[in-house]
């Protein structure tokens, strides 16, 4: 694939039902700098190339990133931050696909005290993109899922579990009460932090773009949060979900069971 001589960042892979291998990645114009434009493709069982596609950000694509993950490069062109890792690739059965990622990143601080000194590991797990494909290989669009999560030396309530339901990409992540009063496609979520006043939603993005969001799950009533990593798909249509209650004494409270989606 001809990426006009720039650099593969990364890439994620799927087949479809007849064993095609699909291929959709980032690609950055430079060796270590931001990520430009993304990438798509298709080849049949014995190798050869049925379709490519090179998309470069435009100034539209850039400014539905959002701020707080694009950067300028060394050029000075902007992109999309580094730290974005490909999670799904979701085939339909009419050959369009919907492949996503999310920025994922760690810091770490030591204080230092008279005899002692404390370290502490901040996880962040924040917005999803989504690269839509039509049947054609098109690069349709790129679109944002808005999420901003801080976990304080764990990560174990962070980052998110999708399905892929008819032409719908579904996700399931811990959210916090506030931002359910904003627009699902708020650019500046309000960060969550303390998950003891966190709920569990729900979030839909349809085939032409759209976000629609609804609680799935509320600590106030199930006392429980959401546990994306235990969480696996079945039979299409539906997820097992793993939730804990943590607990400050005594062990902490499991649950499982089963979303279906009708």
């Amino acid at each position: 694939i001809d990426v006009n001589q720039a650099y593969i960042s990364a890439a994620s892979l799927s087949t479809n039902r007849q064993d095609d291998l699909k291929c959709a990645g980032f690609y950055a114009n430079t060796r270590s700098g931001t990520v430009n434009g993304v990438f798509f493709l298709d080849l049949n069982q014995d190798g050869s190339v049925r379709q490519t596609r090179v998309r470069e950000f435009s100034p539209e694509d850039i400014q539905n990133l959002g701020n707080r993950n694009v950067e300028k490069d060394r050029r000075g062109n902007l992109g999309l931050g580094d730290d974005f890792r490909f999670s799904e690739f979701f085939v339909r059965d009419d050959g369009s696909a919907v492949v996503t990622a999310e920025e994922n990143y760690t810091v770490t601080t030591t204080n230092f005290y008279l005899r002692s000194q404390q370290t502490t590991t901040y996880h962040y797990s924040n917005d999803i993109i989504a690269l839509m494909i039509d049947n054609q290989g098109n690069i349709e669009r790129v679109k944002r899922i808005p999420k901003y999560q801080i976990g304080t030396n764990t990560d174990y309530f962070l980052s998110n579990a999708s399905i892929l339901y008819k032409d719908d990409v579904v996700f399931f992540y811990n959210e916090d009460r506030d931002n359910l009063s904003k627009p699902v496609d708020n650019p500046r979520p309000q960060a969550v932090s303390n998950f003891d006043a966190g709920i569990t939603v729900m979030t839909v993005l349809d085939r032409a773009g759209n976000l629609s969001r609804s609680v799935l799950l509320d600590t106030g009533k199930s006392a429980s949060l959401f546990v994306p990593e235990n969480c696996s798909p079945f039979d299409g249509t539906k997820l097992f979900f793993m939730s804990v209650r943590p607990r400050f004494f005594g062990d902490n409270i499991f649950q499982m069971g089963t979303i279906s989606l009708p």
